[in-house]
This record gives C-alpha cells, structure tokens and sequence, in this order.
C-alpha cells in the first residue's frame, strides 16, 4: 500500500510538473489569444460606473453590434462582453450579476445552443488562465465539469504547445486574437468588410468560401430549457433588486436557415416571452440577415450586417422603452 501511494504521489507530481511547463509554454499565446479579451471586457466593467449598456453573448454579440455607435444613441457607455457561445449562460451572467448597479441596461443575445445548456470545458479553461477571476463566474455544473474533463483541457494544451511550435503567422495578426477587439469589446471592422460565404449572387468566386448552412436548428431539450429559465428569471429579479433593467434580443441568423426551423424557434420564443421581468425586443424572424450580411458563419455579421443589426437594435429600444432613466 505504501509503495502504491509513493508511485501514485509522483505521477501526480509529474502530472502538474507536466502542466505547468505546457501553461508556461503557451502563456504567450494564452495571453494574446482570442479567449483572454475577457480579461480586459471585465476591466472595461468595473473601470465604468453606472449607468451603462452591458452586452452579453457569445462571438455573435462580438460580431453583431457597433458599440460606439450605440454609445452615442444611448448616451452611456457600452461594455461588449460578447466572447464565445461555450463559455455557458451560467458563467455569462455570473461575469456581471454582482457587478450591476442602478440605471444599468443589460442587454442579452445568446446564440440558441446556449439556451440549451452548451458549455465547454476547453474554451472556460483557457479564460481562466488567462484571467483568474474568471473562476469566480463558473457555475456549479462547470466545476463538475473541469473536474471530469480536466484531462481533456491538458491534451488540448500539449497539442497547442506543439501547433505553435510550428506557427509561422503571429496571433496578434490574426482576427482570432486578443487585439482583434475594440476598447469597447467589439471585433474590430477591418478584418470582415467582406461575405466569406458562398453567396452564390455576387458573381466572386466560390473557391475557398465558406458553404451555407440552412439545415434546421437542433430542437432543444425541454427539461434543459425550463432549468435555463429559471436561472434567467433569477438573474432579471436579481438585476431588478441592483436597479437594472434586462432585456433579449435575439441573435442573428441567415432566413433560410430560420425559415427551416420555426417550430425550433417557437419553442425558444415562448419560453423567452414567458421569464417574468425580462423584456423581449424582437423576435427571431426579426434578427433574420441575408447571407450577404454575414462573415464566415451563421452567426458573425460583417460590417454590413453590423451596422444594419445596430440600427435594428436602436429602433426597438427605442419602440420599448427599455432604457432605465439617465439615458440623455
């Protein structure tokens, strides 16, 4: 027995030896990478006091609203947590549930694979190391999580250790980078004034485009659903208590694509409609973009279909009333 707990104890050892030498090869890329703006989203929030316009969402939120354009309509600053659809509706609102204050404009938009419960172990990790207090946003269900995958996380890390060895093009460069945001959150514009989708309209070739997908959205699962809700009602009465009004957009998405999945939507719709205090702005046919709008998937607008959104969103805050008093 005590031979056993002497062999188990050193491969623990080298275990997190192993680890730590992965994590200190890849801080250069953990800290410029894409996943740590979180790190300076969360700045942006405790540096500006109420009242503000706080975006939560995943990339489509980073891809889908002009910030700065919002800030001069709305009169307040604007923080874009937008990042990434499996960091998880749970870790999304816990970033700002205690960080709310009176006057503050919390507006959702989160991709409907959210809605359904998705989170991923990998990319919530990888937040973490970048930013620590990130921790402090996991829900229990993610905890259970990165105890389970953990080992998955670690694979992960080697393999990029090893990718990066062979990198030639420097992440600061690329659009999936920690530069590629605004002071405000936003994907910068530079990168995506162009439709990497095969359009098939625009008489460019179709070499090296990205294909549509019009496919129905997966129906979710009900129980999922109904227990999203229910932490989505609790984070409305929470804000409410704080003196912050919440409200839902939906994201955005190509109309073929929401055209095939109605009775999908109707689902999401009426469960959203359903959150007591939550103040629903549109509908998911509303947030319907033609593919020309769109960057390189069904949820990342490019500029076009940045600024068209923007206007939208503007138009119905306007028709509803949402936005607490301060607002000049």
């Amino acid at each position: 027995m005590k031979s056993f707990l002497i062999k188990f104890g050193v491969f623990l050892l080298l275990q997190v030896v192993l680890l730590g030498g992965v994590l200190h090869r890849n801080r250069q890329t953990l800290q410029g990478g894409y996943l740590a703006a979180y790190a300076d989203k969360l700045a942006r929030l405790e540096s500006l006091p109420p009242p503000r316009v706080i975006l939560i969402g995943g990339s489509a939120t980073a891809f889908g609203v002009d910030s700065a354009a919002l800030e001069d309509a709305l009169g307040r600053p604007v923080i874009n947590l937008g990042l990434h659809a499996a960091t998880g509706m749970d870790f999304q609102l816990n970033t700002v549930r205690s960080r709310l204050g009176a006057g503050d404009l919390v507006l959702l938009s989160l991709e409907y694979e959210t809605l359904d419960a998705f989170s991923r172990t990998f990319e919530i990790l990888l937040i973490a190391c970048a930013e620590p207090r990130a921790l402090g946003a996991f829900s229990g269900s993610q905890i259970r999580q990165v105890l389970d995958e953990a080992h998955l996380f670690f694979g992960g890390m080697v393999r990029r250790a090893v990718r990066a060895k062979r990198e030639t093009r420097s992440a600061a460069n690329s659009l999936w980078s920690r530069k590629a945001f605004t002071e405000r959150g936003d994907i910068r514009t530079r990168e995506r004034r162009v439709c990497l989708v095969d359009t098939g309209t625009d008489g460019t070739p179709r070499r090296g485009r990205h294909p549509q997908q019009n496919g129905p959205l997966p129906p979710p699962s009900r129980e999922r659903l109904r227990r999203h809700m229910g932490t989505l009602e609790s984070f409305v009465r929470e804000a409410a208590g704080r003196g912050a009004v919440v409200g839902y957009v939906f994201p955005p998405h190509p109309v073929p694509r929401l055209e095939n999945s109605r009775e999908t939507l109707r689902l999401y719709e009426e469960a959203l409609r359903a959150c007591e205090g939550l103040r629903v702005l549109d509908s998911p046919m509303e947030q319907g973009y033609p593919w020309e709008l769109f960057f390189d998937n069904f949820y990342h607008l490019n500029v076009r279909g940045m600024t068209r959104r923007t206007g939208d969103i503007l138009e119905r805050l306007e028709a509803s009333g949402a936005v607490p008093a301060g607002a000049e």
